[in-house]
């Protein structure tokens, strides 16, 4: 367990690298097992999003869930382990809970955990994409807490109380793997953003015409 764990601190996407060994343990070491458990997401992705959607008709619900199965991430997440549209989900639940009005009652304490348990499971999902995923998730929390401490009083002690351990739980889950791997994460988004960025731009532009070759096109 300790290797296997020690294995995953450095994996580039270590939610989808433990739903595989997850699919091997459940279905035997064969080719489809790993397969198996990421089409079984996709049907929790399917129930998830008709769940979110329950408050609209019938053929609004299933044209929804028609465009989520028909996008190219659908593919590459069963295929190619692509972490794109789990990430996004995790991202869209974890905002889901920050944002409710009653996340910080006293007896919101499980929403608190959820909230807490979600944005973990989506900062790992897609580390390449963690700093964005923590502005967004900083932004839903803030958010969602103005209103209630300037609205319906609640002081900044309860407050930093009922954050604090979903907070830790966080960040306890997420502190190691990070520190581990900030230096892969960061030439992993300079050489995403910035050196192919260049590279396609100046390939679009295309490069100057010049004389032909002596020889003529080989």
């Amino acid at each position: 367990m300790g290797t296997l764990l020690a294995a995953l601190l450095h994996q580039h996407a270590p939610v989808q690298t433990a739903l595989a060994f997850v699919g091997y343990r459940l279905f035997g070491v064969n080719q489809w097992a790993a397969y198996q458990v990421n089409g079984m997401l996709l049907v929790a992705f399917t129930l998830s999003v008709l769940w979110l959607t329950r408050s609209l008709g019938a053929v609004s619900r299933l044209s929804l869930v028609v465009v989520v199965l028909a996008t190219p991430f659908t593919t590459n997440l069963v295929t190619e382990f692509r972490p794109d549209l789990f990430w996004g989900l995790l991202c869209g639940f974890s905002v889901l809970l920050l944002l409710q009005p009653n996340l910080l009652d006293s007896d919101s304490t499980t929403r608190r955990y959820g909230a807490a348990i979600l944005a973990a499971a989506a900062l790992h999902a897609k580390p390449s994409a963690s700093p964005a995923t923590a502005l967004l998730l900083l932004v839903a929390l803030a958010l969602g807490v103005w209103p209630r401490i300037v609205y319906r009083p609640l002081t900044l002690r309860d407050v930093a109380i009922r954050l604090a351990v979903p907070l830790g739980i966080v960040l306890l889950v997420s502190a190691p793997y990070f520190a581990l791997n900030a230096r892969r994460l960061y030439d992993y988004i300079q050489l995403a953003f910035v050196t192919w960025r260049e590279v396609n731009h100046r390939g679009a532009s295309g490069p100057a015409a010049g004389p032909e070759p002596a020889g003529g096109a080989p």
